[in-house]
């Protein structure tokens, strides 16, 4: 049986997630301060969907915290482009 490392599990949901820009937007720009499992929209629902479509081994649990880590890489990913933009502008 093939070992799963939790770097692939998030690499798969962060390429799924890649594949619509509206995707991408929507996570740069969501409050998860109430938590990942609290946000309701049809867009979560979609993405969440895509994602376990995609790899079907995620338990409620392990879609949430792979979530999470996509939204942070997502978000460290906006903030390196803004800062580049300040230095050249």
């Amino acid at each position: 049986m093939e070992t799963i490392k939790e770097e692939n599990l998030m690499e798969r949901a962060l390429n799924v997630i890649k594949q619509k820009n509206e995707w991408i937007l929507y996570l740069q720009n969501i409050d998860t301060s109430d938590g990942i499992l609290y946000l309701d929209s049809k867009m979560m629902h979609d993405i969440k969907d895509a994602i376990y479509l995609d790899n079907s081994i995620h338990s409620s649990t392990s879609l949430a915290l792979c979530l999470q880590e996509c939204i942070k890489f997502l978000k460290i990913d906006v903030k390196k482009n803004e800062n580049s933009f300040r230095i050249f502008h």
